[in-house]
């Protein structure tokens, strides 16, 4: 069956999630205006309040704060939701804009631009995120091209507006512009967004917190400073990194022990987070030099004025926009690492563009490697986030999102520190003693120092390379398979209370096939745990279903249980005395290899949707447990469906959590005797409260019902010996 086709008419903003897109672009259109249009009014701003020394604060203690706030407030969204952090973060945006307008001194105005970097630096994650939740990958390659097109609109809109306010009407205006679309967008938000959160009890990483908060701030301000304020080799310049660096180190060894902690460690050990965390890292570094000594080129050595050398930077910020939109098209259809490879390829012949560029260079010369460097910008960024999101629940996206976002401004703020540190070094051993201002330096001592920039801009480039290398080669795909539909947290009111996607299935067949498919949408093969059978026989049951039925399959037992297990009694061909210690407990041995691969082949001929790696209570949570369970999953292919894991005996549910989170697994258990640690992927498996001969009373029952409603797409699957009545009285249930 083939998937309907996504059209902007199903997507967009005349479609039922629209208003909420609106909401979005609207909130974002805030953040993306505001990194335009302070720019150009920076002159008037000097001459009404003073403090020419003090300007640069304006944009540093922005992007600080923003930085510092993002992975905090992804966190704190994973455990409350989305809609009260934007609400927040718009809140206390319009309200910096409000007090910057009426600021009676540039120190004024420094601190309530800290307060519009804290609501920027909710908006913008969270906008991303809301676009994760209620879009799917598909959907995401269509509305990615909404989401672009207001930066390119910012992009011309910024500068203008912040000229004309400057120069005919005030620059305050700059700011007072953002009051009327953050209320806008609030109301929006507020009105139409509506998000499923389930209760329950957090405990709060203050402390966590805290110390990102403090030892970020210490980092980036090390950084922006850091040969400006002070001499890089200097008693500050040198103590700020240390103290930041053992603030950082104390954060890791709280998050190591906290239950819910602020920025989980897994983050760190996942392949498709690094690589997407990489090349925004890349990106931003690369950005900042671009945006930084591009149009001080223009001026300074080509003699263009500001409006033109703006035009020049402008191409990046066109470019950009262009790839994003059109990305989808190309992660959809050849995967996610090669649509990375092939815009790190872009950056590096941007950046190439760049090298010959001189003096006598025509502006066209220095615009035409801005802009495809910004199409490769636009292909690597924009899919990273959509990766990093789609990889994966929605209980860690916040996060998975806040560390994009955070990486690409830490490579801003390298950027800053080691483009300037290069250009202050050359200038320096060129000026000879002469004045370093920039109205005082000639072009022939200028250019030089900005082209070196150039060349490091172009081995920067070259990392990019590395980061969509170490993309997985199947990254996304998985995401895809599972994310194909949104998870339904927006509120649609006629279909909320109905369990019409409820999967009431068994383990194993109980009755013929013909009666089974009759009576259920799904089954769970347990064949294939004891001994999987010929392809032949597993190719005619695929082809005696409906379509539409499912299968999800059980994993070979050689794969999780060890040889002293009762199970293996019902293997037909006992295993060989030499494979009786290598098998089970996931260990990486060719047996468990083999017996895993013909797991994935019996996927395959069924076409299952989810394979099942059930384990024995001897399998305990220790630390060789833990590390082989880690190794296998991620070193083995994936199955082309949903990958579940259900641990037996007890589990400590922060590791739980981790584990799934770490290793893309759904927590499959028991409702009636613990709660699943993946509630946006729930798959339910009931073995009987009081042993396998259990019949589940209809307290029971109705208990089960109301487990699973408003859960996406839940599967209840009964494994009792009396399965086959529980499951019709729990399907007549629902349907009553």
């Amino acid at each position: 069956m083939s998937a309907p086709e996504i059209t902007r008419a199903s997507v967009g903003l005349r479609s039922e999630r629209g208003p909420i897109l609106l909401a979005v672009m609207l909130s974002i259109g805030l953040v993306a205006i505001d990194s335009t249009i302070l720019a150009t009014a920076v002159p008037a701003v000097v001459d009404d309040l003073g403090g020419f020394t003090s300007f640069p604060w304006l944009f540093s203690i922005y992007l600080l704060a923003q930085a510092v706030a993002v992975p905090i407030y992804g966190k704190v969204a994973d455990l409350y939701g989305r809609k009260p952090v934007m609400l927040l973060g718009i809140g206390l945006f319009v309200l910096g804009s409000l007090l910057c307008g009426i600021a009676w001194s540039m120190p004024a105005l420094i601190v309530f631009r800290l307060l519009q970097g804290l609501g920027a630096g909710a908006v913008q994650p969270m906008g991303m995120t809301i676009v994760g939740d209620i879009y799917s990958m598909e959907e995401r390659a269509k509305v990615q091209g909404y989401i672009a097109s207001v930066w390119a609109t910012a992009s011309i809109v910024g500068p203008t507006l912040g000229g004309v306010f400057a120069d005919y009407l005030s620059w305050r205006w700059i700011f007072f512009v953002n009051l009327p679309l953050g209320i806008a967008a609030g109301w929006v938000m507020w009105r139409r967004f509506d998000e499923r959160v389930e209760p329950r009890k957090h405990s709060i990483d203050y402390l966590g917190a805290v110390l990102l908060a403090a030892g970020g701030t210490l980092l980036l301000l090390g950084l922006l400073e850091g040969g400006v304020r002070w001499e890089w080799a200097s008693v500050p310049g040198v103590a700020i990194f240390v103290v930041a660096a053992l603030l950082l180190a104390a954060f890791v060894g709280v998050e190591s022990r906290a239950p819910e902690p602020v920025l989980p460690l897994w983050i760190f050990r996942r392949r498709v987070l690094n690589a997407s965390n990489s090349g925004a890292f890349v990106v931003g570094v690369l950005m900042l030099g671009l945006t930084s000594y591009v149009p001080l080129y223009a001026q300074g050595v080509l003699g263009h004025g500001a409006l033109v050398a703006g035009l020049a930077l402008a191409s990046m910020t066109i470019g950009w926009p262009i790839a994003a939109s059109t990305s989808g098209r190309f992660y959809l259809s050849m995967g996610f690492r090669k649509t990375v490879l092939m815009g790190s390829l872009f950056v590096i012949a941007g950046a190439a563009l760049l090298l010959p560029v001189n003096a006598d260079s025509a502006l066209w010369q220095l615009a035409l490697p801005c802009f495809v460097m910004g199409i490769g910008f636009g292909y690597v960024a924009s899919p990273g986030v959509i990766v990093a999101q789609s990889s994966v629940g929605w209980q860690h996206r916040g996060v998975a999102t806040g560390t994009n976002m955070f990486s690409r401004s830490m490579g801003s703020a390298v950027g800053v520190a080691v483009f300037g540190a290069i250009v202050n070094s050359r200038l320096a051993g060129s000026a000879e003693g002469a004045s370093l201002d920039l109205e005082h330096l000639s072009a022939g001592v200028l250019a030089p120092a900005i082209h070196l920039v150039f060349v490091c801009s172009a081995v920067v480039a070259l990392a990019l390379l590395l980061s969509g290398l170490l993309m997985p080669p199947h990254a996304g795909e998985e995401a895809r398979r599972l994310l194909s539909r949104p998870i339904g947290r927006t509120r649609r009111p006629p279909e909320r209370v109905e369990h019409v996607d409820v999967r009431v299935g068994l383990c194993g067949w109980t009755v013929s096939q013909s009666s089974y498919v009759r009576r259920f949408p799904v089954v769970e093969v347990q064949h294939t745990f004891y001994e999987p059978p010929a392809d032949a026989l597993l190719a005619r049951w695929r082809a005696q279903v409906p379509p539409g039925f499912e299968f999800t399959i059980k994993a070979w037992q050689v794969v999780t249980h060890e040889s002293n297990s009762p199970t293996y009694r019902r293997m037909k061909q006992p295993l060989p005395a030499s494979a009786r210690g290598q098998v089970g407990a996931f260990r990486t041995t060719p047996p468990v290899l083999a017996a895993w691969q013909r797991t994935l082949e019996c996927a395959r001929v069924l076409q299952a949707t989810a394979v099942l790696l059930q384990c024995p209570k001897s399998f305990r949570p220790t630390a060789e447990n833990v590390a082989r369970l880690r190794t296998f999953v991620s070193q083995v292919e994936r199955p082309t469906g949903r990958l579940l894991w259900e641990p037996r005996g007890e589990w400590p549910t922060q590791l739980l959590t981790e584990l799934c989170a770490e290793l893309d697994l759904v927590h499959v258990v028991d409702p009636m005797q613990t709660e699943t640690v993946t509630p946006e992927q729930t798959y339910y498996r009931l073995h009987g409260t009081t042993g396998s001969r259990h019949v589940h009373t209809d307290d029971e029952l109705r208990r089960l019902r109301d487990l699973v409603d408003g859960r996406p797409s839940p599967y209840v699957m009964f494994n009792n010996l009396p399965r086959t009545g529980d499951a019709e009285r729990f399907r007549d249930l629902l349907s009553g």
